[in-house]
């Protein structure tokens, strides 16, 4: 395995602890924040909210956006830390620019959540 497979395997598991403690416990909003969120979002709807947002993010990357239709056609697999997994087992198909591409869009949007709802 080659060292920057591993490290992108290990920022994939890392962001997925971070998800799930950001995305099981619900999020009250409002305040300051500039976000478009609802003002009260249940856990399993910010999956859908940044599944959609990455849909639409990724229409430029092919690759990218056929892993996540794949995903979005299996309900079970329609969730953030199902793609976050995928991409720590190393087994998904993308190209390395790709899958980094995805996890610096999620690194920046769960930082966002994090320093504005957590």
């Amino acid at each position: 395995m080659k060292r920057g497979q591993l490290q992108t395997q290990t920022q994939a598991l890392m962001l997925c602890g971070r998800w799930l403690r950001v995305s099981r416990r619900g999020l009250a909003m409002g305040g300051s924040c500039g976000c478009s969120f609802d003002p009260m979002i249940e856990s399993g709807q910010l999956d859908d909210l940044l599944f959609e947002h990455c849909l639409e993010r990724f229409t430029n990357r092919p690759p990218l956006q056929q892993w996540l239709r794949t995903h979005a056609a299996r309900p079970a697999s329609r969730r953030i830390d199902r793609l976050l997994q995928d991409l720590a087992e190393g087994t998904n198909p993308l190209p390395l620019a790709d899958t980094r591409a995805f996890m610096q869009a999620l690194e920046v949007s769960i930082a966002s959540i994090e320093e504005h709802h957590g």
